[in-house]
């Protein structure tokens, strides 16, 4: 009798246990993502060796406590050279903003590919005292971050995507992933940490260009020196006039900066039969590669 009544609690036992372990673990909720949030980063493009700029831009229809902004990009095309905050702009001045602002980026290139645990910016903004808030104008996409990438000179050619995601963790820090999230002003108890939708985010990046052959002094890309290239270059220097996808072609007198005497030295070639412009006279590559100016479009 006894044995038997110990087979009984053991099958017992045994049903209980694989009970318990079909029953799924419970997770705890996920927090509610931020909602009337959303993070921009602008497109850009550059060529091998190439420095530029991505601008971050937030736009919230609530007031902010604090923000965090994790970037990843392709650290095998691509380094993270720094952050810097921009200026607010308050009637039409720009004067400093009233916050604080904390920046990490890792450049680690350990492993062969692309990985968010490699190649990554974090950055936190956070007001100076309890009672402010972020410096942001409600439903109006503020400018907040200007990110500095250098375009690895051996980088192939391309768009290189930079996107918000969760990156780290930080060695330097609690080992910890780092997302994108705001804290909503709120003058009770302070308010957790809220995602930013994925659906409220427009990544960016950088298109990474060759550059191509140009005659030069030829600004207007029309494959002939005429009147309308010293105009061209001079609208731009002193009008605000149209970028130029060709500026090696606008720097006429090849010194590697675009200046009012490129203008002077093109009009003294067209109708003084003054001077001359230096090579490449017919649409051909950049005989000094060298200098900061490229040649994207022609």
């Amino acid at each position: 009798m006894r044995r038997r009544e110990e087979i009984f609690v053991l099958q017992v036992l045994v049903l209980v246990g694989s009970l318990f372990l079909r029953v799924p673990v419970l997770a705890a909720d996920p927090p509610a993502e931020a909602p009337g949030v959303f993070y921009y980063l602008s497109e850009t493009q550059a060529a091998p060796g190439d420095r530029t700029v991505l601008i971050l831009s937030v736009k919230t229809e609530s007031p902010l406590k604090s923000l965090s902004v994790s970037l990843d990009f392709d650290e095998t095309k691509l380094t993270a050279v720094g952050v810097r905050r921009l200026l607010s702009s308050v009637d039409g001045d720009a004067v400093p903003p009233k916050d604080i602002a904390s920046a990490s980026l890792s450049n680690l290139d350990e492993n062969a590919g692309n990985q968010t645990s490699e190649g990554w910016i974090h950055v936190e903004i956070d007001t100076t005292s309890f009672d402010s808030d972020l410096p942001l104008r409600a439903s109006e996409e503020v400018p907040l971050l200007e990110i500095e990438f250098q375009v690895h000179g051996d980088a192939s050619l391309g768009f290189s995507p930079v996107v918000f995601a969760i990156v780290g963790p930080d060695k330097a820090a609690p080992q910890e992933p780092l997302g994108n999230s705001v804290e909503f002003a709120d003058r009770g108890a302070p308010a957790p940490a809220a995602p930013v939708s994925p659906q409220n985010v427009k990544n960016g990046g950088i298109n990474i260009v060759g550059e191509v052959g140009f005659m030069r002094g030829d600004s207007s890309r029309n494959k002939r020196l005429d009147i309308t290239d010293p105009i061209l270059s001079l609208a731009f220097l002193f009008s605000g006039g149209d970028s130029l996808p060709c500026a090696d072609a606008a720097d006429a007198d090849d010194n590697g900066a675009l200046e009012v005497t490129d203008a002077v030295l093109t009009l003294s070639v067209l109708f003084l039969g003054f001077g001359e412009l230096p090579p490449p006279n017919e649409v051909d590559r950049d005989p000094t590669p060298n200098d900061p100016l490229h040649c994207f479009e022609y």
